[in-house]
């Protein structure tokens, strides 16, 4: 699936991924395309924060910040389009506050499976470098009805002279980045549906329906949807908007349908983004859910104070803090009929056509991790273990280590990709680090992770080989060089 990333090179951690080296920032993105519906493209686009570079004055007495730019395209072995560039930024007269600098290039394809290679590179400034590789799978089948990638625009304009921005009489500055914070009221979007008339005959009408979905229930957001009647043909133009004020923080996609007459789904596509709106939130109050009616609900057979009380505490690792904060203080007064009432309003706000269905399906899960990571004295879902579980689901690797010379036991979670919570961004290629420092038992600390809100600790090797010895240098992060120690080859290249 496609990713935005946030580059950074200093120690941020953001978006979907991060990298280390400098000061230079950077969103990247990538969309497919094809010119006429036949001739596909991959859509670069970079921006580069203009107070994370450094400026040099010019000889016309202006400051400008140079990015170097090396893009590569391998399929395989082979490379398929390579391309080095210099990125100017706006000049300024103050070296201390340039303006963001915006790239997009086009790199002609054919369908298949490539490799795109990127560096970045400050030329004003030594050892802030940073590279990347992205998978791209491209696709644009010629026989049948299909919908490109969605771009997201942070502003357009009527075309005036052509340029590399220009799409179909509008220039449009690339939006790089699936965040959208609170001072962004508008959500823009572009995407083109191909070869609609070799699914239906000519000039034959179809709808293109768009809307914004949960992405963590893909249950439409509100009202923020609409459609349009196209003809077949080689491409119909998808270029909208819509007002995003009065969205609620939280994870959505945006997604683009084709439907026939009949209402049947033709081609769909979708992208993901991130919301952050904190003036736009739910208020739980006692006297919100008095009027909740859940007689007739599935609550009104959990009629058991102390069953109900597990189940909510069950759902604090897919909690917002709000959340958690009003369900402690019920859990103290032991209101059944309050906790029944904030139990349904909990799961209708994740699935509001079929709150019980999302709520079996997550007990399902809390069953497993009960099972699996459950102690003596804690169920597992209060663990570190069922706890990650359950806010990110199963980890595709697992490497369990339980008898390792000088290291406690240890387990590192690899995710290719986890969906995010209220603070977390979408985010791939993560690890989770978990201890078990008592040797016994089942109950594994976390005690690092790369994951955006989650514990981090550059000492976590150290802590790992403390059975046998206490390390008193600050500065040291590594391990020592233990017979046996694979921590860090594990770590590295998760199996």
């Amino acid at each position: 699936m496609k990713k935005t990333l946030f580059i950074c090179l200093i120690l941020f951690l953001g978006a979907s991924e991060f990298l280390s080296a400098g000061g230079i920032q950077a969103y990247f993105d990538y969309s497919v395309f094809a010119k006429n519906g036949k001739s596909p493209f991959i859509e670069t686009y970079f921006t580069v924060a203009g107070n994370s570079v450094k400026y040099v004055k010019t000889g016309t007495g202006i400051y400008q910040g140079k990015v170097e730019v090396v893009l590569i395209l391998k399929q395989g072995e082979a490379i398929k389009f390579a391309d080095k560039y210099t990125l100017l930024s706006p000049p300024t007269s103050d070296s201390l506050a340039g303006k963001d600098f915006i790239d997009q290039q086009r790199i002609p394809v054919t369908p298949g499976d490539y490799v795109l290679e990127f560096t970045l590179k400050d030329l004003n400034s030594s050892d802030t470098t940073v590279s990347h590789s992205e998978k791209i799978s491209v696709d644009v089948p010629a026989d049948k009805i299909s919908v490109s990638d969605i771009s997201f625009s942070e502003s357009y304009s009527a075309t005036v002279n052509q340029s590399i921005f220009s799409k179909n009489g509008y220039d449009m500055v690339p939006f790089p980045s699936d965040f959208f914070p609170e001072n962004m009221n508008k959500l823009i979007f572009y995407a083109e549906v191909y070869n609609s008339n070799k699914s239906l005959p000519e000039g034959d009408a179809f709808l293109v329906n768009y809307f914004v979905e949960n992405a963590d229930n893909n249950q439409p957001a509100g009202s923020l949807r609409k459609f349009v009647k196209e003809t077949a043909r080689d491409v119909a133009v998808v270029f909208a908007e819509f007002p995003i004020q009065h969205l609620k923080s939280g994870n959505y996609n945006i997604v683009i349908e084709a439907r026939d007459k009949e209402n049947k789904l033709l081609a769909v596509t979708k992208k993901y983004f991130q919301r952050s709106n904190p003036n736009v939130e739910d208020v739980l109050t006692t006297s919100n859910l008095s009027t909740l009616d859940v007689a007739t609900t599935f609550v009104s057979n959990i009629t058991n104070s102390e069953e109900l009380k597990d189940h909510i505490q069950s759902t604090f690792p897919i909690s917002t803090q709000l959340e958690k904060n009003f369900a402690r203080n019920q859990l103290n007064f032991s209101d059944l009929k309050m906790m029944q009432q904030y139990f349904y309003n909990f799961w209708k706000k994740r699935n509001e056509t079929n709150p019980e269905e999302a709520w079996l399906k997550y007990y399902t899960e809390v069953k497993k991790v009960n099972k699996e990571y459950g102690t003596s004295i804690r169920k597992g879902y209060a663990t570190d273990r069922g706890r990650v579980y359950l806010q990110y689901g199963a980890p595709n690797t697992v490497t369990a280590t339980r008898n390792e010379p000088s290291s406690y036991p240890y387990e590192i979670w690899h995710y290719y990709v986890i969906q995010g919570s209220e603070i977390n961004r979408r985010q791939s290629d993560k690890r989770f680090v978990f201890m078990n420092a008592d040797l016994i038992g089942a109950d594994y600390e976390l005690i690092h992770s790369t994951a955006y809100g989650e514990v981090k600790d550059d000492r976590w090797q150290l802590r790992l080989q403390g059975r046998n010895e206490q390390y008193i240098d600050l500065d040291q992060q590594d391990g020592r060089d233990h017979f046996g120690n694979r921590a860090n080859e594990l770590f590295n290249t998760p199996r």
